[in-house]
């Protein structure tokens, strides 16, 4: 296993991204604002902005650029409308920007820069069906070519959304959401803060 920083000449090398109050049910009647309750699983996909900023031998490194992400979150509701539990959620960037001495470097799309996350999460629904969510846990950061891995140690991870889903059928909702991911991960003594902010499309029964 290679520490992300050593790792970064040699891909360098390789350089050449609401609702009304009352919501309504398909059926045209006032959806059950209390049927948030039991079950919760929700799929979360969507696009990112992604940035990693460290200090390596006296120079600010960052890394940056736009891809795609996947989260899902499994809970049980502890009241109606409040539910707790767990979520995993991975980014990945093709082709990262890497800026370094004020030079900005695009990578080939064979190098892949990962943020994954899990973590311990609540997530409450306003009356109107309008959503908030929080959690916290471990953060870690991947780097990969075709010939080379480099992942950082495990580290702290807050996370942030905010949302609106419709009902679709008595136990499923379709909606949009904004997140921020936020924390900090050791690289083998190279500390880099780590943030990310989402654009999530869900899809959740509960």
């Amino acid at each position: 296993m290679h520490r992300i920083a050593y790792c970064v000449p040699c891909f360098l090398a390789l350089a050449t991204t609401a609702a009304s109050a009352q919501p309504q049910s398909v059926y045209g009647q006032a959806a059950d604002t209390e049927n948030h309750q039991g079950l919760f699983v929700r799929v979360t996909p969507g696009i990112a902005g992604n940035a990693a900023v460290a200090n390596v031998d006296g120079n600010d490194l960052t890394l940056s650029g736009g891809g795609g992400r996947l989260g899902i979150a499994v809970g049980y509701s502890v009241r109606p409308r409040l539910i707790i539990g767990g979520e995993l959620l991975g980014h990945a960037v093709l082709g990262p920007e890497l800026e370094s001495k004020g030079t900005v470097t695009t990578t080939d799309e064979d190098v892949v820069w990962g943020v994954s996350y899990l973590g311990a999460a609540i997530n409450y629904y306003l009356p109107n069906n309008l959503y908030l969510s929080g959690s916290i846990g471990t953060l870690m950061m991947s780097l990969e070519t075709d010939t080379q891995m480099a992942e950082t140690e495990l580290g702290f991870g807050m996370k942030l959304g905010a949302g609106y889903e419709w009902f679709v059928s008595r136990d499923v909702g379709l909606g949009v959401g904004l997140e921020v991911l936020g924390g900090s991960v050791d690289d083998g003594g190279t500390r880099w803060s780590v943030a990310t902010v989402g654009l999530a499309f869900s899809a959740t029964y509960n």
